[in-house]
């Protein structure tokens, strides 16, 4: 895991590298003092991204951390499709196929990106599918099931979110909820310190809430996060199976983080 890490910082860096000093030729057209506070800037953002980790069990007021998790998550998607494009466009100069004021525009268009994706997580849709089972159950001739995962409470996703996100699901009138990890960030200190069990308390299913961890629940430790799903009604199946009561049962599988987790034959097996 460590060498995973380190491939992906040397990567990230090479990319912001990349991207820099093909902008160069832009900030060098600019005055002396506009010049030394985009570069000091653009590499601020850069690494801002490392200091959400490196401070994400520090006490550091909440509208600090979340301040620079929006830079540092922002400016990861910036950096990956800034380097797409440019390739893009390098390649094409190969071929003779010059375009003018590339880095201009391939910033502008990101930008434009990055304001979509924001209002898309700020009003996230349901999408509903049906899917139709040959198997008898208990009592329920149709049984409705919300999905959800990814919801990253912590320094991104407040109290506030979550409780949109409680009404949301709610509304639904869910026979069941199922929650396919990173419920948690990377870190538990702002999830406890904003009390958020009391929001997760809400969800309401007949047939019960239950989740499987995700790599985010191993970065934020993987016993804390259990403990903290613990105050909650959510059920967490960590490698095993649960039969609910109308017959139906649900296998949870433990993160890859887990090396040693069971294969999906072994608790296929279990089942039914």
């Amino acid at each position: 895991m460590p060498i995973f890490f380190i491939i992906i910082f040397a990567v990230y860096v090479l990319g912001n590298i990349y991207i820099f000093f093909r902008g160069w030729p832009v900030i060098a057209s600019l005055h002396k003092g506009a010049k030394v506070v985009i570069t000091c800037a653009y590499w601020l953002m850069a690494f801002a991204v490392f200091g959400v980790f490196l401070l994400r069990n520090v006490s550091v007021p909440y509208s600090i951390m979340h301040g620079l998790h929006l830079v540092g998550t922002g400016w990861l998607v910036f950096t990956m499709y800034m380097v797409m494009i440019l390739l893009v466009v390098d390649i094409l100069h190969l071929f003779r196929e010059k375009i003018k004021y590339s880095f201009i525009y391939a910033t502008i268009v990101i930008i434009c990106v990055l304001i979509y994706g924001n209002y898309r997580y700020q009003h996230p849709e349901t999408n509903f599918i049906n899917i139709v089972i040959n198997k008898p159950t208990k009592s329920y001739q149709q049984l409705k099931v919300v999905a959800i995962s990814d919801i990253h409470l912590g320094y991104g996703t407040d109290k506030e979110q979550l409780k949109d996100y409680v009404d949301l699901i709610n509304e639904q009138r869910p026979d069941l909820i199922l929650i396919g990890g990173d419920l948690i960030d990377n870190s538990l200190h702002p999830v406890l310190d904003q009390r958020m069990e009391e929001e997760l308390n809400l969800l309401h299913a007949p047939l019960g809430v239950y989740m499987i961890p995700g790599n985010h629940e191993y970065i934020s430790g993987m016993e804390a996060s259990r403990d903290f799903i613990a105050k909650t009604r959510i059920v967490l199946l960590h490698d095993s199976v649960v039969t609910l009561p109308n017959g139906i049962q649900l296998i949870g599988r433990d993160d890859a983080n887990n090396r040693k987790r069971e294969s999906l034959d072994s608790l296929a097996a279990q089942v039914d």
